[in-house]
């Protein structure tokens, strides 16, 4: 019998040899509710299982086009550990999933918790399959227990209030320089008042 190290019990963690990782998937980002994909464990063939530790489940949670998800990254020089996994339950989604990723050239992923505090983890099913690895009831997939190991942070946004002030201060300037060239324009120059005020004065003069 295998122990779990407590550090790993406490945040529902299981070293994939010992128990199987259920697969949950959400229809949609903005759905409330999950459905059930697939219950699976690492092939036998799969590298280094003693050393890969996985929640007892995950939520594939949304879908991502951005490169860090399009394939399975092999490289020991990444953050990424990469597997194949097979499925136990006999329901055969498996390959209608692949299918779906496959067309819209996406990927699956989910964030699940990796340590004591507000460390997350990101599993990846990438859309782009090691065929010689899988058949219809398994498929690679990569994860990394630190999410900010390969996500990039967004900038930030400035609050909605502050661009608003931007914008209503950069129209005002605007409107300041249209203003005042068009004050400078009608009082002087050939064509402006002053301009043909000093013509008809000149015209008068002439007459005189």
């Amino acid at each position: 019998i295998i122990e779990i190290p407590p550090s790993l019990r406490s945040v529902g963690l299981q070293t994939m040899t010992e128990c199987e990782t259920t697969i949950l998937l959400r229809p949609t980002p903005t759905s409330s509710k999950s459905e059930f994909l697939a219950t699976v464990i690492p092939k036998e063939e799969t590298p280094k299982q003693n050393d890969v530790e996985l929640p007892f489940e995950i939520t594939l949670q949304d879908y991502t086009r951005d490169k860090w998800g399009s394939r399975v990254v092999s490289s020991s020089s990444t953050p990424w550990k990469a597997m194949v996994m097979k499925s136990t339950d006999g329901k055969n989604k498996i390959s209608g999933f692949l299918k779906y990723l496959r067309e819209r050239q996406k990927s699956a992923f989910g964030f699940f918790p990796s340590g004591g505090g507000s460390e997350e983890g990101l599993f990846v099913v990438p859309h782009q399959q090691q065929q010689n690895d899988i058949d219809e009831n398994s498929f690679s997939c990569q994860f990394v227990m630190d999410k900010r190991l390969v996500l990039k942070p967004r900038p930030k946004q400035p609050p909605p209030n502050k661009k608003r002030a931007d914008v209503q201060r950069i129209q005002q300037q605007h409107a300041v320089h249209s203003n005042s060239s068009s004050s400078s324009s009608a009082m002087g120059g050939k064509n402006g008042f002053l301009g043909k005020f000093l013509s008809a004065q000149r015209r008068t003069a002439s007459c005189l």
